[in-house]
């Protein structure tokens, strides 16, 4: 699998960039370096946008990450802040678990966020196409599907863990709670495979103008 690099956390692409070429100075190898959260504005989890502030070119960065021979991993969320478009786009269409809205929860940033539902299959498709539209575009070439337990809330008793974690599509996570992360890895398999077929049977670049 060769050597990851992974740090809490890499703040601007001059930070990312440097750090892979300060391996390839002392001739140590490394393959893969992973960009870990917070890449985004502060109040935009979930845009899986890059802050343009501290990263004011993501696909040079990748670029350059691939002309010195690396790869980049990045960590995405399932978790959406209330004031995104994804999150609306979710919620608008009953995908997104409604208990931390109504308890008005907040992170340690001080947003209110909600979480999708990825055992309903057209969510996960919604789910990967926004992925794909901001950060699939730019020649990524690994997922860190993070959070996936899913953390929707920390140091909480279980009851109330469940009861953020649903319904799901399928009922109450009772009974489906220890697999949302199967699920939510499904979005991105059966995403990224859909897109390696559309490359190789059409030879043409995927189609992703078919929105759901």
């Amino acid at each position: 699998m060769g050597y990851w690099q992974s740090r809490e956390r890499y703040k601007t692409s001059t930070e990312m960039i440097e750090a892979l070429e300060g391996f390839r100075k002392r001739n140590i190898p490394i393959d893969n370096i992973v960009m870990d959260w917070s890449h985004w504005e502060e109040d935009a989890w979930g845009s899986h946008e890059f802050d343009p502030a501290r990263f004011p070119d993501p696909k040079a960065m990748v670029d350059s990450i691939h002309n010195m021979g690396g790869r980049m991993m990045i960590s995405v969320w399932p978790k959406f802040y209330v004031d995104t478009e994804h999150y609306k786009e979710l919620n608008d269409k009953g995908m997104i678990y409604q208990q931390s809205i109504k308890d008005s929860l907040y992170d340690w940033l001080g947003y209110k966020y909600a979480f999708y539902d990825a055992y309903d299959e057209i969510a996960r498709k919604i789910f990967w196409r926004q992925l794909y539209e901001n950060l699939g575009t730019i020649g990524m070439d690994a997922w860190w599907m993070d959070a996936s337990e899913p953390n929707v809330r920390d140091c909480t008793d279980m009851d109330y863990r469940k009861l953020l974690c649903g319904p799901t599509k399928y009922g109450s996570s009772d009974e489906f709670f220890n697999s949302y992360s199967i699920v939510n890895a499904e979005a991105i398999y059966d995403g990224q495979r859909a897109y390696e077929t559309a490359i190789e049977t059409k030879g043409i670049p995927f189609d992703d103008s078919k929105r759901l």
